[in-house]
């Protein structure tokens, strides 16, 4: 997994505690990602955006009503 985050931006997503799972695909695909871990103990997700735009994808999530939370992930995922 750690390779894989390496060619994109890792991005961490709190989506709303009743979010249908149809939704949470439509809000991953409409930015270009893909979840590549999670749920975390604390929900979040691991999503990948492409290294082109990731600003763009940081400010779709964010501006989204489900998501709670959008945070680029650092090199380096403490556990």
């Amino acid at each position: 997994k750690m390779q894989e985050l390496a060619q994109g931006q890792g991005l961490a997503v709190v989506f709303m505690p009743d979010i249908t799972e149809s939704e949470m695909r439509r809000i991953v695909q409409a930015v270009g990602a893909r979840i590549v871990d999670g749920p975390t103990s604390t929900d979040a997700y691991v999503l990948q955006v492409p290294t082109t735009h990731p600003t763009d994808a940081l400010m779709a999530l964010r501006s989204e009503p489900a998501v709670m939370f959008a945070e680029p992930l650092s090199a380096r995922v403490d556990r």
